[in-house]
Parts: C-alpha cells; structure tokens; sequence
C-alpha cells in the first residue's frame, strides 16, 4: 500500500478535527483556557500530516502520471493533487494563525479588541478552508481511484 493511502486517511480525519476545534476556540472565548494547547497540537499535527501525505502524493502521481494511458484518469489524479497541495498550504496557515493567535489576541485572559477580531477572522478563514478543501481532496481521492479502476459511463 503506497504511503501516501495511510497519511492521506490520517489527514482525511485530523485536518476537520483541528479545524472544528480552531472554530471553537476562535469563537467560544469561554472554551479557550482549557482548549488552547489541544488546538495547537491538533493544527500542528493536521500541518504535519498534510505536508507528509503532499510529499507521498507527489511521488505516488510521477509514478501514476508515467504509467496510466487515460487522460481521464490522470486528470482527477491532477485535481486531488492540487486539492492535496492547496490543503497543506492552508493547513500549515491555520497552525501558524493559532500559534500566533493563542498566546497574543486570543490568549484566554485576553480583552477584545480590532486585533482580536481580526485574528478570530483569520482562523476562522483558515479553518473554513481547511474544512472546504479537505471535502475537495478527499473527492477527488476517491475520484481519481475509481477513474483509475473501473471505467466512468455517461
């Protein structure tokens, strides 16, 4: 089974969790004392796994793109890639905004303010996204695998 399987269901499952959890923490001030460092793990690891599984995508793909005649095929194969790639981009972003955001304007002691609401709009950005694009990469996972074994009809 080819790697890029194993850490692509991994990230299929940690990128929503740390998202969802990224949407409470941002918008829940009452959750944050207590949910601030499971966030952060949980968006670190969803950046870390979605880079890995862009890193064994990328090889799975030269290997599918050199040996697979359909143009079909090899065309959902490029649309879960970029899905794949847009993910890890905006996986590593809502890490970053969290990790910034948790001890800065939305530390749990924290007053609101125009920062504050500017950072809770960022995570939620990067978290709507993450949500988005992991629903994206996922359906053109299963696409691309079934382009790949079974022919489409009409």
């Amino acid at each position: 089974m080819p790697t890029h399987v194993i850490a692509g269901h991994v990230a299929a499952v940690l990128a929503p969790l740390a998202a969802v959890m990224a949407l409470v923490y941002a918008l829940v001030p009452t959750s944050r004392r207590g949910m601030r460092l499971p966030t952060l793990v949980a968006a670190l690891g969803s950046a870390a796994v979605c880079l890995w599984a862009a890193m064994a995508g990328s090889s799975l793909y030269t290997q599918l793109t050199a040996t697979v005649g359909q143009a079909a095929a090899r065309a959902a194969a490029h649309g879960h890639a970029e899905d794949g790639d847009s993910l890890t981009i905006v996986a590593i972003a809502l890490a970053l905004s969290l990790g910034v955001g948790c001890w800065t304007w939305l530390a749990p002691d924290r007053r609101s303010g125009v920062l504050h609401w500017i950072a809770v709009g960022v995570v939620a950005a990067c978290a709507a996204a993450t949500l988005w694009l992991t629903v994206s990469a996922v359906a053109g996972g299963i696409a691309s695998v079934w382009t790949h074994h079974l022919p489409l009809k009409g």
